[in-house]
């Protein structure tokens, strides 16, 4: 499924890196993710650690279970057998997800976050950009974004079909940003259009989560409220033993308008 970013080949494996039939050779590290970021940039990607750590944390204790077991379900319902998870972070849902038998790829910028996700992972994790991903044309059942920026022609180009998001919806933590801002803005609602796809089915997933001190700490330092937030709106939400915080979010399946020809 991952081709060469230089020639756009396809790529073959082995143990300790990945090839072309141009010779272009990309090491895999000792965790088992690729860098496949064609650039001269010295700039660092993605998130910082501190995030990932805290990401890891919180989705470690389950808080987002429910969401994860409506991208399982959805999965399970289209048959899919080969997805790439654009934006994966940590790997908390594409391990997941791999574990299911479905052959699986990771895309993220992060360096920190892929680390963490291919350690003892059945899964390829390759460090690449969103919008120019390296993958073979059309050559997964369906794309997959939780909380990640996408580019539809991109997805329109790797996918044979299905295009599965997830966005936050307007109420999505509500009661956690009322503690930090006097004024909530709501997150904006999801648009049911994307360009070359047509909306298949709409989940709405929502749930109660009754979160600890540390886990109030961890959902902090995984958001950018951490660096926005007011010092004093920091202290207060530190100060709080626990806090009942709503999860809602929408999952939306989206099917390209032209499919495979020999669709699943």
């Amino acid at each position: 499924m991952l081709r060469c970013p230089n020639c756009a080949s396809p790529l073959n494996r082995t143990d300790r890196e990945m090839i072309c039939p141009n010779g272009h050779r990309f090491d895999i590290s000792k965790e088992g993710y690729v860098n496949l970021l064609v650039t001269h940039s010295t700039k660092v990607h993605g998130d910082e650690p501190r995030m990932v750590v805290a990401r890891r944390t919180f989705l470690a204790q389950g808080h987002y279970q429910p969401l994860l077991k409506a991208v399982l379900n959805t999965l399970d319902s289209l048959k899919i057998t080969s997805l790439v998870d654009l934006g994966c972070g940590e790997g908390a849902y594409t391990n997941a997800i791999a574990q299911t038998g479905i052959n699986v790829i990771g895309i993220d910028l992060s360096k920190a976050a892929l680390k963490r996700a291919a350690k003892g992972s059945s899964a390829t994790y390759v460090i690449a950009n969103l919008t120019k991903t390296p993958l073979i044309d059309r050559s997964v059942d369906a794309a997959l974004s939780i909380f990640s920026p996408f580019d539809s022609s991109e997805v329109l180009r790797i996918t044979k079909r299905w295009f599965i998001v997830v966005r936050p919806l307007p109420e999505h933590l509500h009661e956690f940003k009322a503690v930090l801002y006097e004024t909530v803005r709501p997150n904006p609602m999801p648009s049911d259009e994307l360009p070359g796809l047509t909306l298949s089915t709409r989940t709405i997933v929502r749930f109660p989560m009754d979160l600890s001190a540390n886990s109030l700490q961890a959902l902090l330092d995984m958001t950018p409220y951490v660096h926005t937030s007011p010092q004093t709106s920091l202290e207060r939400l530190r100060a709080l033993p626990n806090l009942t915080v709503t999860a809602a979010f929408v999952l939306d399946v989206f099917e390209s308008c032209t499919p495979d020809a020999n669709p699943l």
